[in-house]
């Protein structure tokens, strides 16, 4: 495989790759000399001027491009600055508490929220299904709920 030293990844803003986790896939970041490794199986694009490249493994087929799934993190106006560091970073989260346990019930109090919203249609079809149980439509021993997850804490 031969790869140019340069890329439009070269210039502008630092980018963010979501992966699609439910579409199964992963991301080698390879560093080094010789081919990338997993050359033969995926799409493989050149980052940091050629000293390392990106090559990207799916279960399913992506749908969009590789360049229009990076999200510009500077130079976004969607993107908040980071805040400065305080001095005391356990004290200053402590004395948020009570400033975001307040955003989180105006939130719930105005009735439009996507939570709140998310938790009125879960409670309906929650309490159907329990009536479907009840009248013999739904085997006693059926799953009601079944609750998943995905923890995403491998930052770089």
């Amino acid at each position: 495989v031969k790869l140019s030293a340069g890329s439009v990844l070269d210039s502008g803003p630092a980018r963010r790759l979501d992966l699609d986790d439910l579409g199964g896939e992963i991301c080698l970041l390879d560093w080094g000399s010789g081919p990338p490794t997993l050359s033969r199986r995926a799409g493989i694009q050149p980052m940091m001027r050629g000293a390392m490249t990106i090559t990207l493994i799916q279960e399913t087929l992506a749908t969009r491009k590789f360049l229009d799934r990076l999200v510009p993190i500077e130079e976004n106006p969607l993107v908040l600055p980071l805040t400065p560091t305080p001095k005391d970073p356990v004290g200053s989260d402590i004395r948020s508490i009570p400033k975001a346990l307040a955003a989180i019930q105006e939130d719930w109090e105005t009735g439009e929220s996507p939570n709140r919203l998310t938790a009125w249609n879960f409670s309906g079809r929650l309490k159907k299904r329990l009536q479907q149980k009840e009248s013999g439509e739904v085997p006693v021993k059926a799953v009601d709920i079944l609750i998943t997850g995905c923890e995403v804490s491998l930052w770089l």
